[in-house]
């Protein structure tokens, strides 16, 4: 059986976290490990006291952003305060999961508004799958749609953020090998 690993991190609300446990309740029936990954372990604690499967504190970026326009027009504005400016700060969050990643050996990760965790997936060639709302999950192969259409924001201002996010994701460094990886010959020692 795999061990599926489930990551929430961006958004608030239990929302998230209540579609999650329904996945890792079902996993677990199947026989498969489970692990969760939050973006907050205080909140949900009441939700998913019960659950038999370790829960984690998922890598979140902690730090104010600036600069940025106070109406957030598509999913591409509204990640870019959440790491996405800088490829530094991206780096350090992916890194953040690839570790999370290694360390309970997920053959599947699955994400609820994760988009870190699915780039950490990604680059690690591990298989992944994001569930949610159209919100978290934008059409593919598109623009990202402007989320508040009853506003005037430029389409080139949105089409910027895209571009920029993109970049920043492309920019981050693939990672080391895997230190928990098994060596292919032993050597001998002394």
């Amino acid at each position: 059986m795999a061990h599926v690993h489930l990551c929430w991190e961006l958004g608030g609300g239990m929302g998230h976290a209540g579609r999650l446990k329904l996945l890792a309740q079902g996993l677990l029936a199947a026989g498969h490990a489970v692990s969760l990954s939050l973006r907050d372990l205080t909140v949900t604690q009441s939700v998913l006291a019960d659950l038999p499967a370790p829960l984690l504190q998922a890598p979140v970026w902690g730090h104010r952003t600036v600069g940025l326009p106070e109406n957030r027009g598509n999913l591409a504005e509204i990640i870019l305060e959440y790491g996405y400016l800088e490829p530094d700060g991206l780096a350090g969050l992916v890194q953040g999961w690839r570790a999370l990643m290694t360390l309970t050996r997920a053959d599947i990760v699955i994400g609820d508004y994760a988009p870190t965790a699915m780039l950490a997936a990604r680059t690690l060639g591990v298989r992944s799958a994001s569930v949610g709302i159209g919100f978290t999950l934008p059409p593919p192969r598109r623009a990202l749609p402007c989320l508040r259409d009853w506003e005037s924001i430029p389409p080139q201002r949105l089409a910027q953020a895209e571009a920029h996010v993109l970049a920043v994701a492309n920019s981050v460094p693939k990672p080391p090998p895997s230190p928990l990886a098994t060596p292919t010959s032993a050597q001998p020692m002394g």
